[in-house]
């Protein structure tokens, strides 16, 4: 996915599904903001408050290939787990001892055809407890698994060599972050389009809106960072197996996907806003009387396969909005070019809203603390906590523990909900 399906494709998905223009767009903020809180961004570096400190989720790394970033955040949010894959047919005593590692025991003492021992010095977080590093066990993980995977398991692994479309602003270069299918991961992990768990995952939302003081709040923020991991989901739904023999087939493929995603965008901004949870099909309620349901497919069709830069392709969006709005009897206020000023996709509006609301600038130092928890900025990061902090829950019911999604932005009580 890109910024453009983040932001302006949420909106419309929002207006359609019986949200105002204000909180549509509080809700395409919260979306889009979370493609701007990746590893290396300025939106995760850390705020001061009378000694205490705020450190922003990270919801996705910019590393090379083969790598799930810090806390496992690229699992949490954009290579969302459907949990469903078989285990692969390995020697089970073989399998990722990295406790074995971590008491100082090489792993040529587990597998002597795994010549990959740790450093104490690069491989050791000191500062943590002396814990082993999760880029050390990932690494190993990885490694120990190449090694005695089965040739009968190969198959488990063919979407390795696919690149998730387009989620650099360019749009001619795929993001560093944006890879395919990492190899040596348990299957269990592998991303899938849609999958049962990942409409739990909403349905998770969808269930405690009303009720849960975990989420009180920050109930909007917690659909938006959902929304965001939810599409990123199709990003992984065409495989090499399936792609057409051109190009331009291949567009059309990935263009058809972007439109499904959207449909089940809409069906589940649609579920929160009658407090129902997402069933297996859709049940889309939106569609009035005397309107083409061919002109949103034939325009959504039109805004996903259309190839130019990121500019070419934002003013678009911002020409074919209204007249959709329109159609379906939802006005966009200042029809006019002027209404690009207070809509158009900003990326660090959130960031920048909690510098100044805060009185924390640049230097992210806050001096009015009511202020920066009811940012936007602040409700997000808190709604990626919860989330993170969820998955790994489910990790551990699995079993997969190893894979700890967690993270916790302050501990201090100025930092909570």
């Amino acid at each position: 996915m890109d910024k453009h399906f983040h932001y302006y494709g949420t909106y419309l998905a929002a207006r359609l599904g019986g949200m105002t223009q204000h909180n549509a767009q509080k809700l395409a903020g919260y979306c889009h903001g979370m493609t701007q809180m990746n590893i290396g961004s300025g939106a995760v570096l850390p705020w001061y408050y009378q000694g205490k400190k705020f450190t922003p989720c990270v919801t996705g790394s910019s590393v090379a290939k083969d790598d799930l970033g810090v806390y496992h955040s690229e699992l949490a949010f954009r290579r969302f787990p459907a949990f469903e894959a078989a285990e692969p047919a390995v020697v089970s005593r073989d399998i990722i001892d990295t406790r074995r590692a971590g008491a100082g025991i090489s792993v040529e003492a587990v597998m002597p055809s795994a010549q990959h021992t740790y450093n104490p010095l690069t491989d050791i977080d000191w500062k943590d407890g002396g814990k082993m590093k999760p880029s050390f066990g990932q690494k190993l993980a990885a490694k120990l698994e190449r090694l005695v995977r089965q040739p009968v398991v190969q198959d488990v692994f063919q979407g390795a060599a696919q690149r998730r479309d387009d989620w650099s602003e360019s749009g001619a270069n795929p993001d560093p972050g944006t890879h395919e299918q990492i190899t040596g991961l348990d299957p269990r992990l592998k991303c899938q389009a849609n999958s049962p768990f990942a409409r739990q995952m909403m349905n998770d939302l969808l269930n405690k809106t009303h009720y849960d003081n975990k989420t009180s709040g920050i109930e909007m923020a917690l659909l938006g960072c959902r929304l965001f991991v939810y599409q990123n989901t199709w990003g992984y739904a065409l495989k090499p197996t399936q792609a057409a023999n051109s190009e331009p087939q291949m567009a059309n493929l990935k263009a058809r996907k972007r439109v499904e995603a959207f449909y089940w965008t809409l069906y589940t901004i649609e579920s929160f806003m009658r407090g129902k949870t997402l069933r297996d099909k859709l049940h889309l309620s939106w569609q009035k009387h005397a309107t083409s349901p061919a002109l949103l497919d034939n325009t959504l069709y039109r805004l996903f396969s259309f190839k130019g830069d990121t500019l070419e392709r934002e003013f678009m969006w911002l020409n074919q909005l209204p007249g959709l709005l329109g159609h379906y009897g939802l006005s966009q206020k200042s029809v006019s070019g002027n209404w690009w000023e207070g809509f158009r996709c900003r990326p660090d509006d959130l960031l920048e809203q909690a510098m100044i609301s805060s009185g924390a600038g640049l230097g992210r130092d806050i001096q009015i603390i009511e202020s920066f928890r009811q940012s936007d900025f602040f409700k997000l990061n808190k709604a990626c906590e919860y989330h993170a902090n969820w998955l790994y829950l489910q990790l551990k019911q699995r079993k997969l523990a190893f894979y700890s999604t967690a993270q916790q932005c302050g501990d201090d009580v100025a930092f909570q909900l």
